[in-house]
């Protein structure tokens, strides 16, 4: 009887000393599950950005701004790392290097120069539309749509939308037959507009820019109103014709996997950061834009007018001679965006 009294403390011996075996090593699962809840928290997420031009080109100066931004809304969770420009990746690769997620980021871009992947790219630019005034009518998550579907891309917004396009030009330009036998540099978005005005178009990366004026291959070039004295063009044309037209329309983006893999937080932060940019950079290049007019004009640059007939004309020939192609590419959505990117739209809604 003695013996299996022994047994039966033993047995339970045994049961109390894998019950505790067990709870230590429940605990340490718990305090290990714990551990890498506060890591994955204290977690530094990082983006590696590229933008269209180098980095101390001056259409670049809202980016610093939105960059601290998102740290300080983040508390240095989100870091964004700007790589630099084409120096790092020429900008007509950049788009399928954000799709192919070579890149995780494009903190400035024309959207003209995603033509390869985005089928309505040049819808951007024919809007009569800020960005923020596109959040408003429905415009911009049209854009998000399609930067998804085509770019695997989160969209975060568009720089400079309050800047126009116009021509910068050696000889005198002051009537649209002026136009005619001249070889102009443009980018994917005009082309179209300038073979309508008889001229010939050359699509260029900007640094060959200077080159091409000097050594007339060029007789002169279509720019935003902003962002040509860094480059030193100023001292080679003579002339600026009025009206503008098209938008600025440089985007910024990151690649969806890359967007996806971020906290909902972060996701947020990101997203609303650059909303509020928006109008933050408009600022900034309506205000540069003023500050390189003025030293155009000092410099000789002189300023030509189109009669009023011949600048409703011009205007009007830059919708009509882009549009159609637009609607060949993308008969889904061309015609979306014309109908959301009218200022009639605003008007409707006050």
């Amino acid at each position: 009887m003695r013996t299996r009294q022994v047994w039966i403390v033993g047995k339970y011996g045994f049961f109390k000393k894998n019950f505790l075996v067990t709870l230590c090593f429940s605990v340490l699962i718990l305090i290990s599950g714990w551990a890498t809840e506060v890591q994955s928290a204290d977690k530094t997420y990082v983006l590696k950005g590229i933008t269209s031009f180098e980095r101390n080109n001056i259409a670049n100066k809202p980016i610093p701004d939105f960059i601290n931004m998102v740290e300080k809304e983040s508390k240095g969770k989100l870091k964004i790392k700007w790589l630099g420009g084409p120096e790092v990746m020429p900008m007509f690769d950049q788009p399928e290097a954000l799709r192919s997620g070579m890149i995780d980021m494009v903190l400035y871009l024309s959207t003209s120069y995603y033509k390869s992947i985005l089928k309505p790219a040049d819808a951007k630019g024919l809007s009569e539309l800020t960005a923020p005034e596109e959040r408003k009518t429905g415009a911009f998550a049209l854009w998000k749509e399609v930067f998804r579907k085509d770019c695997n891309a989160k969209l975060l917004g568009f720089w400079g939308t309050s800047i126009q396009m116009q021509f910068f030009s050696i000889d005198r330009i002051s009537s649209l037959d002026d136009f005619k036998g001249k070889t102009l540099r443009c980018m994917p978005l005009y082309t179209n507009f300038v073979k309508s005005l008889g001229a010939s178009p050359v699509v260029m990366p900007p640094p060959e820019i200077y080159t091409a004026l000097q050594r007339k291959v060029v007789d002169g070039f279509m720019w935003p109103c902003m962002g040509v004295t860094p480059f030193g063009w100023h001292e080679l044309v003579n002339y600026i014709l009025f009206p503008m037209v098209f938008r600025g329309e440089a985007s910024v983006a990151v690649n969806l996997d890359k967007f996806q893999s971020l906290p909902k937080d972060l996701q947020d932060i990101l997203t609303h950061s650059m909303e509020k940019m928006e109008n933050v950079g408009n600022k900034m290049h309506l205000e540069i834009a003023e500050e390189e007019r003025e030293i155009m004009k000092k410099k000789g640059v002189q300023e030509v007018h189109l009669s009023q007939e011949e600048a409703e004309r011009f205007k009007q020939l830059s919708q009509d001679a882009t549009w159609p192609e637009i609607f060949e590419r993308s008969p889904e959505y061309g015609p979306k965006f014309k109908e959301l990117s009218r200022r009639e739209l605003l008007k409707s809604d006050s």
